[in-house]
């Protein structure tokens, strides 16, 4: 919302009435300040996950340092990359509409609303800002098959999973009686799917940078243990949880451990040192709720 607010909308109809797309796409960039929440959330999880296995540990003489180099890195990176990279997704989705917009033949206002949303009150309701390059492509590319009056076209809009399904109905009867449906209805089931698929994409964001966040402090505070002497080493067992879609290669890594430092070997040849590592990649990551477990070994344990 605070980014749709941002946007100076006279300015970005201005600017597409000219056929200027860069002044457009800079028009809505999203601003570093308004992304400040969630890296300041996603700082104060990492700090968390460290501070568990300080507590979990075996001796009180055990803690963690939030600013230690490795730490201040990791804290670096999430601003300079992974809070970046969410700018440009969304710079990335815009610039999809926008051309996808033009080739539809809309009008410069309608780009602006179906990109920013339509004002309901003082907010704005439907704008494809925060979603993704492929969600931005999907809903445009929804809009001419809904209005092409192609019954085969409008049942591809119905296989879209993040669609709201309220309008399936107002849908199937457009195709059983061979109508396409008006601008206005279109408008309609646009705007419900992009609001559906913006609180999805924020509940993707929020677990995926929570989970890697608590992952990467626990494995930085295991490695600060490491350097206390009494500590004499630590194993990382890979632990999976119940999930709605489970992957059958974290199912079968479950219960494997290995001495802190190694890397977790999947059958597709990936390397993670925890899960969450960001080595894997969204294969591996993207909607994972498995955790690791580190034991950590005093001296006077052996």
């Amino acid at each position: 919302q605070a980014a749709r607010r941002s946007v100076d909308f006279a300015a970005l109809i201005e600017a597409l009435d000219r056929g200027d797309l860069g002044a457009a796409i800079r028009l809505l960039d999203v601003p570093q300040a308004l992304l400040f929440p969630l890296e300041d959330a996603v700082r104060a999880a990492y700090i968390e996950g460290g501070a568990m296995v300080a507590v979990a540990a075996p001796q009180a003489l055990i803690g963690f340092g939030g600013n230690s180099p490795a730490a201040q890195a990791w804290l670096r990176t999430l601003s300079s990359e992974r809070i970046q990279g969410i700018r440009e997704d969304t710079l990335d989705a815009v610039r999809v509409a926008l051309e996808a917009g033009r080739a539809q033949g809309m009008g410069s206002r309608q780009i602006a609303t179906a990109i920013v949303g339509r004002r309901v009150g003082t907010r704005r309701e439907g704008g494809i800002i925060g979603l993704t390059t492929q969600q931005a492509g999907s809903i445009m590319s929804g809009r001419e098959k809904l209005l092409s009056g192609d019954p085969v076209l409008m049942a591809e809009y119905l296989e879209l999973k993040l669609r709201d399904r309220r309008y399936d109905k107002m849908i199937k009867r457009a195709i059983r009686d061979g109508k396409a449906l008006s601008v206005k209805e279109v408008d309609a089931i646009l705007e419900a799917h992009k609001s559906k698929a913006l609180a999805y994409r924020g509940k993707v964001i929020a677990k995926n940078e929570t989970f890697q966040a608590l992952e990467a402090g626990r494995y930085e505070a295991v490695r600060q243990a490491l350097e206390n002497p009494e500590v004499a080493g630590a194993t990382s067992r890979w632990q999976h949880n119940l999930s709605q879609e489970p992957r059958l290669d974290h199912v079968a890594m479950s219960g494997t451990v290995i001495e802190f430092g190694q890397d977790f070997v999947f059958p597709d040849g990936t390397r993670m040192k925890h899960a969450h590592d960001p080595a894997g990649g969204a294969k591996h990551n993207l909607g994972c709720s498995c955790i690791t477990v580190h034991r950590i070994r005093m001296r006077e344990d052996g």
